[in-house]
């Protein structure tokens, strides 16, 4: 990483310091780059907003990934206390610790897989985030269209009300979590700001 602003951005009546910085891994992406005029006209202590204009900025693409979805909300905890109890765990024992806890974690991962309901799914680079584990947004999008399609083969006035409030239903909860997913990207971000 490398600092690009070298101009000073800070005025006093007896200092000068750069206080705005811009960082980039590659200088090559970099067009221009400065210290513009400050915004008051002040003559003793002023601040000079910095700038940058940067060439081919491009989303990074990723390879398409699969990855396991639990739906813990619908987890059968009897079932898994029962298959847990019926288990021969002494089958797993080995001399080797590394193998004897790899041998219980992937046990442990089977009978999950058993009683909790799961899916592996394929991630690619342009798919939204995955769908949330209650799959209410899913099931409310198939209640939308079978509505459409029923008011549409009917020409009924009151499916064809029916199905705008179901449409506008299904609109309020995309967006809520949409919503919803952006807040916790940017929470993310700062738990992730702050602990470094």
């Amino acid at each position: 990483m490398s600092q690009i602003i070298d101009s000073p951005t800070n005025f006093t009546e007896s200092t000068e310091s750069v206080i705005d910085l811009i960082f980039t891994s590659e200088k090559t992406i970099i067009h221009t780059n400065g210290v513009a005029e400050p915004f008051l006209d002040q003559n003793v202590r002023y601040h000079c907003p910095i700038y940058g204009v940067f060439l081919n900025f491009q989303r990074p693409k990723h390879a398409p990934f699969y990855r396991h979805i639990w739906l813990f909300e619908k987890v059968d905890f009897n079932k898994r206390r029962r298959v847990a109890a019926y288990y021969n765990w002494e089958s797993l024992r080995d001399a080797d610790v590394e193998t004897y806890t790899a041998n219980i974690i992937s046990e442990k991962i089977a009978i999950s897989k058993i009683c909790i309901p799961n899916r592996r799914v394929l991630i690619k680079d342009h798919d939204p985030p995955p769908p949330p584990s209650d799959q209410t947004i899913r099931l409310q999008i198939r209640r939308r269209k079978r509505a459409y399609l029923k008011a549409r083969r009917l020409t009924s006035e009151h499916l064809w009300n029916k199905f705008i409030i179901i449409k506008n239903e299904t609109t309020n909860l995309i967006k809520f979590a949409k919503h919803k997913y952006s807040l916790s990207l940017a929470d993310k971000l700062k738990t992730q700001h702050n602990s470094s």
